[in-house]
């Protein structure tokens, strides 16, 4: 039943979501994918030891069904609540400023697109706009 509904309803399905009216959606997801695979690339070898082994494949996973069936923009919050994310942009925030850079503006835009979404946000923006 549920995946009768998110396939008509919401077009979930696999790799039904890349489409031309969703680019900008993907282009605000797609660097926290990029990153995690790039990050697993490099540091494959450090996630192999046994205690890590669970994880990595719980990443793998996760990062195969975000690609392949979920809502790209949602992969920020799902790949920011694991620990292999944060290990990753802790390990190249020390080498790339640009990894920084994008922290601090996905953190600051996240304030900002949050906000925007309470109701009585935008009650007060149309009663600003209709007011000036």
């Amino acid at each position: 039943m549920y995946s009768y509904v998110q396939r008509k309803y919401w077009n979930v399905g696999f790799l039904t979501y890349f489409k031309i009216s969703n680019s900008i959606f993907i282009a605000i997801g797609m660097p926290v994918v990029i990153i995690s695979i790039y990050g697993l690339k490099c540091y494959y070898a450090h996630f192999l030891q046994d205690r890590f082994k669970g994880i990595l494949l719980s990443f793998v996973l996760l990062l195969i069904v975000i690609i392949g069936w979920t809502n790209i923009q949602s992969s920020t919050r799902f790949l920011s609540s694991h620990p292999i994310f944060y290990y990753i942009l802790g390990q190249f925030s020390f080498r790339h400023k640009a990894i920084r850079v994008w922290i601090l503006f996905y953190y600051f835009i996240g304030i900002f697109l949050y906000t925007l979404s309470f109701p009585w946000t935008w009650y007060l923006y149309k009663l600003w706009i209709i007011n000036a």
